[in-house]
């Protein structure tokens, strides 16, 4: 057992694998019972990387995260000697060494993992040495993760999932690469790690690949071509046809063609004649007639003015159609004593030319 100052433990260090790091509640719970018991159930796993002479956990991030909590709350009644933390000690060369060891330690014990947790720690494997994980480029080392993160093939299998699935995109456009390069199949056996029987199925799933999409693309062309076709065919039958009916047959064609539209026009053209004829007709005849009338109105104004003035005359104007005597009155005077008045009967107000 060894004891060390908290302060001088990095608990952000990446040794932290767990997806979401510490759970509080969980480090609530460590802290009650510390203070009751005084101890741990076990004690926190510590390095020294000796590369950079820093402290990190390995094992321990609720528990030194507990102490921490515990002494700054006021209420509980618990002394933590901060300065002197017991912990487990171990010396690393670098960081990569601590993070592989601290792949599986809560596998069996502390708070369970989650599969992100697993997915994680796995992750953090790769990054920090990745050809000491695989196969080969392009492929996993199942056993050799399994037993570092301690988990089953099926955990495993569910949280290289998204892994495996890139390597494999990657492994398989490598290999084509070389194969378009005129690369043989077993130097690229020997560049890559692939197996030769892992290329060959690669090249042939290609190949029908490439196969596919041309036949594809040929039968898209026909398809485009045949619809083409029937459209200028059905174009030719349609318009052209009946452009060249008209060319030849005139506008017989055309009436043919046309019949529904025929009978209206001719109809129409039968009202327009008509109305044209009714409207020629009426017109002058109206005008004739209206000019005849007032030449008729008028001649009868004048026969009826004459008809007045002959019944009616003037012994001052004389408007009359007889002959005119040159001595009017003379003639006056004559008519009454042809009539037998006498001459004193005779009313007037104008003087006689005699009396003038």
């Amino acid at each position: 057992m060894n004891t060390i100052a908290l302060s001088k433990i990095n608990l952000k260090a990446p040794t932290q694998l767990r997806s979401l790091g510490e759970d509080m509640s969980h480090v609530e719970d460590l802290a009650h019972s510390y203070a009751e018991t005084g101890a741990f159930k076990e004690l926190p796993w510590v390095a020294l990387i000796k590369g950079t002479n820093e402290y990190v956990p390995i094992d321990g991030f609720h528990r030194l995260t507990a102490l921490k909590w515990l002494a700054e709350q006021e209420d509980i009644d618990c002394h933590v000697d901060l300065n002197n933390v017991s912990v487990r000690l171990t010396e690393f060369d670098t960081i990569a060494e601590a993070i592989v060891a601290a792949a599986g330690v809560n596998a069996n014990h502390g708070l369970k993992r989650k599969s992100t947790d697993i997915q994680n720690a796995i992750q953090k494997l790769l990054e920090v040495d990745r050809i000491g994980f695989s196969k080969n480029k392009f492929t996993l080392d199942s056993e050799a993760i399994m037993k570092a993160v301690n988990c089953s093939s099926a955990t495993y299998r569910r949280a290289t999932e998204e892994i495996r699935k890139e390597l494999a995109e990657a492994r398989d456009f490598e290999v084509k690469r070389l194969n378009y390069e005129g690369i043989s199949q077993r130097e690229i056996q020997l560049r890559t790690g692939v197996s030769q029987k892992t290329i060959s199925r690669i090249l042939s799933e290609s190949k029908r690949s490439l196969s596919n999409m041309t036949q594809i693309k040929s039968e898209s062309k026909a398809h485009y071509a045949e619809m083409g076709e029937g459209e200028e065919k059905s174009s030719d039958s349609k318009i052209p046809q009946t452009e060249n009916a008209e060319i030849e047959g005139g506008e017989k064609v055309h009436d043919v063609q046309t019949p529904q539209y025929d009978a209206p026009k001719a109809h129409y053209a039968e009202m327009g004649e008509g109305e044209e004829k009714a409207h020629h007709a009426q017109i002058p005849r109206d005008g004739e007639n209206t000019h005849d009338a007032e030449i008729t109105q008028s001649s009868e104004s004048k026969t009826h003015n004459a008809e007045m003035t002959q019944e009616e005359p003037s012994v001052f104007n004389h408007i009359t159609p007889a002959t005119v005597a040159e001595d009017p009155w003379a003639e006056f005077d004559k008519e009454e004593r042809k009539n037998g008045k006498p001459k004193g009967c005779l009313l007037y107000t104008s003087p006689s030319p005699r009396d003038s």
